[in-house]
């Protein structure tokens, strides 16, 4: 998108590629034509969930997890304990 409107985010894709990896969004922010930061979202996963899961799989459901951000995030918090 920032490409889309004519911005450079080359030397900031490093840090995103770093928040990413960590299993954050990381999403690029323009002020007034230039590139002015990145802001970086996390949603932590609660202590309970392996146990949903755990209940959710003997239901026999499959658990998905869905998301179109980047592979680098979901594959971060699904490595998670």
């Amino acid at each position: 998108m920032m490409t889309d409107l004519g911005l450079s985010a080359d030397e900031a894709e490093a840090r995103a590629d770093t928040l990413r990896t960590d299993g954050k969004t990381a999403m690029f922010v323009a002020v007034e034509g230039a590139l002015a930061g990145i802001v970086a979202v996390a949603d932590p996963i609660k202590e309970t969930t392996a146990a949903a899961i755990h209940d959710l799989h003997a239901l026999g459901l499959t658990i998905i997890m869905a998301t179109c951000d980047n592979r680098r995030s979901p594959r971060r918090v699904s490595e998670l304990p």
